[in-house]
């Protein structure tokens, strides 16, 4: 198994770097281990452990299933980003700038993500400082056990994740085609979960409103992004609204040369999976929903302006 493994790893190392590109050099990037050292693994007299396997699939985004040869429909493995660390703010760092990785490798080709969301999504949340700096807060306060509760006004937002986040929006909108389902409550449900700080006397009545205006912004922004059915990137996108409850947010990201899928976890924690045939379960899943949902992008006018105006009156009467 070991062997089978190795030789796997090799086979996806050469699969997945450049023809330019020299594997040993990639190793010596990421791998903290010497040139000859390298090199003892390359001609297979000494096997990579499981750590350094772990290490190469997370740098280079390589298929822990491929590399262990896995092609059971009942077996697979999945990655864990559950943001569980001493230090939250670089791991939350760490999964965001691994998902921007896959987002560049699906840049340059004829890619497609499709996604179902209970949640408003991440990328059109993080662009707003207040909406992305609640998301983190809320996290934080409902996982860590913080005897005494900082108010939201003492959070400070490192530049680093500010930073990270930019280029995680950034790079997710140059996908060629997105399709995303929303569940017709989650600005109402965001809106509950602020009003929740506020009656804890958590969040001042000044950054509720100041909340409460970047939400609005952020359905206007929702709402032409539906009636154009672009990004400012120009890549197309729709949108629909469902009209059944689903359990979980789900996506499902496929390229030239990868395929992924994700469940949301935990607020903002997912675990995610390339196996083949977790993929294609998941996607089907997400098109099954499809079939349950109001296409309201270029189309669908009237159910897309009465969804939104819904929305600002329900926001109101919360916050």
């Amino acid at each position: 198994m070991i062997k089978n493994m190795h030789d796997g790893l090799i086979s996806a190392l050469e699969n997945t770097l450049p023809p330019n590109k020299n594997i040993a050099n990639a190793l010596l990037d990421i791998l903290p281990l010497g040139k000859e050292a390298v090199y003892r693994r390359l001609r297979g007299h000494v096997q990579f452990t499981l750590d350094e396997a772990v290490i190469i699939s997370k740098e280079l985004g390589i298929s822990l299933d491929e590399i262990a040869g896995i092609k059971d429909k009942d077996r697979a493995v999945f990655g864990l980003r559950l943001l569980q660390s001493e230090n939250l703010i670089d791991k939350y760092c760490e999964v965001l700038n691994m998902y921007t990785r896959i987002f560049l490798k699906l840049k340059d080709c004829h890619s497609k993500v499709i996604a179902a969301f209970r949640i408003i999504p991440y990328s059109f949340v993080l662009p707003f400082s207040n909406l992305s700096k609640f998301k983190l807060y809320r996290w934080i306060y409902q996982t860590q056990a913080i005897t005494n509760t900082i108010p939201f006004s003492e959070l400070i937002v490192p530049q680093k994740v500010i930073d990270t986040q930019k280029r995680f929006i950034d790079e997710i909108r140059f996908i060629t085609y997105s399709y995303f389902i929303f569940d017709r409550n989650m600005f109402t449900s965001f809106a509950r979960e602020i009003n929740y700080f506020a009656k804890q006397n958590l969040i001042s009545d000044t950054e509720v409103q100041d909340l409460k205006s970047e939400i609005f912004e952020l359905l206007s922004v929702i709402e032409l992004t539906a009636a154009t059915g672009t990004y400012s990137t120009g890549k197309s996108i729709s949108l629909y609204l469902s009209d059944v409850d689903f359990d979980a947010s789900y996506a499902y990201f496929r390229g030239d040369d990868i395929e992924l899928s994700l469940l949301s976890l935990y607020s903002i924690g997912v675990i995610d999976s390339e196996n083949p045939y977790v993929c294609q379960s998941h996607k089907e899943w997400i098109e099954s929903l499809r079939r349950f949902s109001t296409l309201i992008t270029q189309s669908g006018e009237k159910e897309r302006k009465s969804f939104f105006k819904i929305q600002k009156e329900l926001i109101n009467n919360i916050l």
